[in-house]
Formats: C-alpha cells, structure tokens, sequence
C-alpha cells in the first residue's frame, strides 16, 4: 500500500480516537463536580458518523494492502495456475471499474464488494494452497526414479524455486513454513539417496566419455557433492529457521 494512503488513514483514525479520549475525560472531570452541566449527550451520537467512516477507512486499506501484496501473482507463469490468476484479476478489474467514491459512508454498495472480495480472496488463497499441496505430494516411484534417480533435477530445488513464487505474496495466509516443512523431508530423503549412490559406486565410480580415470573421479565427487550442498544452500538462503 502506497505510503501516504496509509498516513492519511491512520491519522484520521487516530484523530477519532483523540476525540473520544479527550471527550471521555473531560465527562470524568464534570462527573466530580456534579454542579456543573454534565455532558448528557450519547457518545454514539457524537462520533457515530466518525466511527462508521474510520470503519469504511480501514476496509479500503485492507483492500489496498491485498491488492498491493498480491500483484506479484498477476505475474506468475506457472503451469496449472492460469485459473487462479485470472481470478484474482478478475477481483481486481470489478474493483476498479466501480464509480463510487469508497469514503462516502452512505454508499451500502462498496460494503458488498468488499465483502465479495474478501470471500473471493479466501477461495483463491485455498485454490493456491490446494496447488502447493498437490505440487508438493511425494511424487510417484516412477517419476521418483526419473526425476532424482537419474539426477536430472534436484526434486528439492525444484520445490524451492516454486515457494519463491509464493514468499513473494507478503498477506497470504498460505501455510509456506508447513511447505518449507516438506522440503526439508526431501532434501532427507535425498541425501539418503546420494549417500546410496556413494557407497555403491565410490570403488568404481562412472566415468564419462573423454574424461581421465582421474577426471572422471573427480567430476563423480564434485556431482554428488553438489548434489547435497545446493538444495541445503538454497533452503538456508530461504527459509534458515528451518535449520535451526
């Protein structure tokens, strides 16, 4: 949310506050001097109005703190999540295209929108979750064997280089460090693996083609070793309560 949009909210809220506070204690300074003219006026009829409007201030700066902290996802370009893009800027383009002033108080309509909105953002925030859970299955022995077996890609780092997509999403409610949870039981899991393959083949290490027996052993050591050291690297760089 734009800096000043949240100084002039917050001074207006805290201004209704000072208000009362200072209406309140000079009631209490009457109320000891019971000769003097008591305030007999209801509060709510006083700063009622004011009230209602700090309440309508504070519904748009949750509106513009979600739209805000949600831009990054009108940027992603993740296979299988166009749908929710599109949704949330759908919830976007509605919002904008309302012709009502949203201070005006008397404007019943930008309590229904909001209210649409916020419902809208609960059901995108599950959709997104309900993505990361899938993404995040153990996947299956044979994808298993393909993927990490083989050494094509670093299953860990692949899920590492998904949550930094969603770290981006400052608001959502998503829970990433049950997430970041999961990929340190992949990374154990490799590294299970990578110690297997060590003590299988550290006698007679696979020797790549135009490569010395020696070379090659050393190209057979620095892939392994990278093979530990870069998903443990990566998940320290984001998420390092993880490892503590």
């Amino acid at each position: 949310m734009q800096p000043e949009l949240s100084q002039r909210i917050e001074a207006c809220i805290q201004l209704n506050a000072t208000y009362q506070s200072c209406f309140r204690k000079v009631k209490a300074k009457l109320k000891e001097d019971p000769e003097h003219p008591q305030f007999e006026v209801s509060e709510n009829y006083i700063f009622g109005k004011f009230d209602t409007f700090c309440n309508r201030l504070k519904k748009i700066e949750d509106l513009a703190t979600i739209v805000e902290d949600y831009a990054p996802l009108l940027k992603m370009k993740i296979e299988n999540l166009e749908s929710v893009v599109s949704t949330y800027k759908g919830m976007q383009d509605k919002m904008k295209k309302r012709s009502y002033d949203p201070t005006d108080q008397s404007k019943k309509e930008f309590n229904v929108d909001y209210e649409e909105f916020m419902n809208q953002r609960d059901g995108m925030e599950i959709q997104l979750s309900e993505f990361l859970n899938k993404s995040f299955s153990r996947p299956s022995s044979v994808r298993y064997y393909v993927v990490i077996k083989l050494g094509y890609l670093n299953y860990a780092c692949k899920q590492l280089r998904l949550l930094s997509y969603f770290d981006r999403l400052k608001s959502t409610r998503i829970d990433l460090m049950g997430m970041y949870t999961l990929v340190l039981k992949t990374i154990s899991r490799e590294l299970e693996h990578t110690r297997n393959v060590y003590e299988r083949q550290k006698d007679d290490p696979p020797i790549e083609r135009n490569l010395t027996p020696v070379a090659g052993k050393i190209h057979w050591a620095r892939h392994l070793l990278q093979r530990v050291q870069e998903p443990i690297e990566e998940l320290n760089k984001r998420c390092p309560a993880i490892l503590r």
